[in-house]
């Protein structure tokens, strides 16, 4: 069997390359670990149509840089901090696809622990909200399934890295608050409307029709910080197998290895993944 060649390329017509506009020489983000960090993947519930679930992940400061990271003060919003991205495929018949939903969430981290590792090397000190050189943070499913800090990926451009607080699902709330409170950048989303939530809402959601057709599972972390130029991305992404069993509103999801560094198109049996982007 052949399988197809995979090119992820932008091409601008008509109009000069622009460079990354925002980059921070020295700014090295590594997402070295998916699935068997901090505990390991699991299922957060069910519903009658979709499974929800959230991975771990974890990441060292690879760089020559304390990396400024803006610790959230009480209910106001601040940007800067890393936002990491979930998805799950299944590869079956020669295809990939993906099968996580589009109102999966993305986690925004918006405290750091700076954590010693033998796998970052030594943890240097620095100061205080940054993430620090050699240091590493990991999450596990109950960080990164939290929904207060859940919000959708189309509010992130990927190519900056950028995020505006105000007018977003944070700030509006969900359901959305009226007036002003929906823009001024304060935190509307309440522990209280999250609790109103099913368990499955904001989290990694797969539709249990797609879980019921045999394939291989993975699961992808993706990490986007604000300013780390496009040269040092190659370690933002990582991927590992996943299994998914049950019925009803009883499943569970275990890890089963085969870690990869990279796009989690790279798990694609026989495929040749390129990659082009604007430099």
């Amino acid at each position: 069997m052949t399988f197809p060649r995979i090119s992820l390329a932008v091409t601008l017509a008509c109009a000069p390359l622009l460079a990354q506009s925002n980059a921070i020489p020295g700014m090295d983000i590594n997402l070295y670990g998916v699935g068997d960090a901090a505990g390991g993947p699991s299922v957060s519930g069910a519903n009658a149509t979709d499974v929800g679930s959230m991975l771990t992940h974890g990441m060292c400061n690879n760089g020559s840089n304390h990396e400024n990271w803006p610790t959230t003060s009480g209910s106001t919003l601040l940007t800067g901090h890393p936002m990491i991205a979930f998805l799950v495929t299944r590869e079956s018949n020669g295809r990939m696809v993906q099968v996580s939903k589009a109102s999966t969430g993305v986690k925004h981290s918006r405290v750091t622990y700076n954590l010693g590792s033998s796998v970052c090397g030594t943890c240097q000190s620095g100061p205080s909200n940054t993430f620090r050189i050699g240091c590493y943070d990991a999450y596990s499913t109950g960080f990164n399934g939290d929904r207060y800090n859940l919000a959708p990926s189309s509010e992130i451009n990927p190519w900056l890295g950028t995020w505006d607080p105000v007018g977003s699902y944070f700030d509006r709330g969900d359901p959305a608050v009226g007036g002003a409170a929906a823009t001024d950048g304060v935190q509307s989303l309440t522990f209280s409307q999250i609790n109103a939530f099913d368990s499955v809402k904001n989290r990694i959601t797969v539709a249990k029709t797609e879980l019921a057709q045999s394939g291989t599972f993975y699961g992808q972390a993706h990490l986007v910080w604000e300013g780390e130029p496009l040269a040092n991305r190659g370690d933002n992404q990582r991927s590992c197998q996943l299994s998914f069993s049950g019925s009803g509103s009883s499943w569970s999801v275990s890890y089963q290895g085969n870690q990869l560094g990279g796009t989690v198109l790279g798990q694609w049996t026989g495929a040749t993944v390129n990659e082009g982007h604007n430099g």
